[in-house]
């Protein structure tokens, strides 16, 4: 962002929208006018913004699709589900390792999806249902040469046009492993 933000004069009042964690790779969505950063702010607190995941563990996964829904509250410095926090809601899809090419079949690979945006919310998720994402050693995933959570797609209406749009960022977790 402060690299982005220096390196050219017309990019010096750029806005991040939608961060990532910073083990996190994949998609990250910038705002480069005032009408851009109302429009995407408004799309994100209203939960139109649909963002996809994709995350690899070597723990047992649900066989089909479910949905997690928790309160979180951070604890130290991590997030953990409580009675008295915020809501935080995820889609999980088993995939399959052909489907991304993932040579490793000792590992397993799922999309989540958010549907709200709390942080470190997949990771909790992942975690407290026993499947923690690989590298994520915070919540308990085994160790690895990174965290493999990444950020696959973003969809929104474009602020000018309200026309939807959508960015995605391939996954390329082979090279990593």
């Amino acid at each position: 962002y402060e690299w982005l933000k220096n390196r050219e004069p017309r990019w010096t009042s750029l806005a991040i929208l939608h961060r990532l964690d910073k083990e996190t790779s994949g998609v990250l969505v910038f705002g480069k006018t005032a009408l851009a950063n109302k429009s995407l702010t408004e799309q994100f607190t209203a939960r139109r913004v649909r963002k996809k995941y994709l995350l690899l563990t070597d723990r047992e996964i649900p066989q089909k699709e479910f949905i997690v829904k928790t309160k979180l509250i951070r604890v130290g410095e991590k997030y953990a589900s409580r009675t008295n926090g915020e809501i935080a809601e995820t889609k999980f899809t088993p995939a399959t390792n052909s489907e991304f090419k993932i040579k490793n079949s000792k590992l397993k690979i799922l999309r989540a999806e958010p549907l709200t945006g709390r942080t470190h919310q997949i990771r909790v998720h992942t975690a407290e249902n026993g499947f923690p994402i690989l590298g994520d050693t915070l919540y308990g995933g085994t160790n690895s040469s990174r965290v493999f959570l990444h950020a696959a797609e973003i969809q929104f209406a474009h602020p000018a046009t309200n026309e939807t749009v959508q960015f995605s960022a391939p996954a390329n977790f082979d090279d990593e492993l």
